[in-house]
């Protein structure tokens, strides 16, 4: 979904727990995935999501909410839905 990337949201870098995040298939032309980060990995080159609608290999149809470890490279945007200021 689109409207979770909205530029004033977009995180370019220190992702951190509770973003979201996209994958875009190039043969849809779109965003075809979205997750939740729940963990950066200590060299940043892997994050740890939460996903819906996902399986055991990390296909945008699956069925279940699994816990999977994704290449940070393989990330379109990630977005900061709540605020740090509390």
């Amino acid at each position: 979904s689109p409207s979770w990337f909205i530029p004033s949201r977009l995180v370019k870098s220190n992702q951190i727990p509770g973003d979201v995040f996209s994958i875009y298939n190039s043969g849809l032309k779109r965003i075809a995935h979205i997750g939740m980060v729940e963990m950066v990995l200590p060299n940043g080159k892997f994050i740890v999501t939460i996903e819906g609608n996902t399986g055991t290999f990390g296909s945008r149809d699956g069925g279940g909410v699994y816990r999977l470890t994704r290449p940070t490279k393989s990330i379109y945007n990630f977005a900061r839905w709540w605020n740090l200021k509390m």
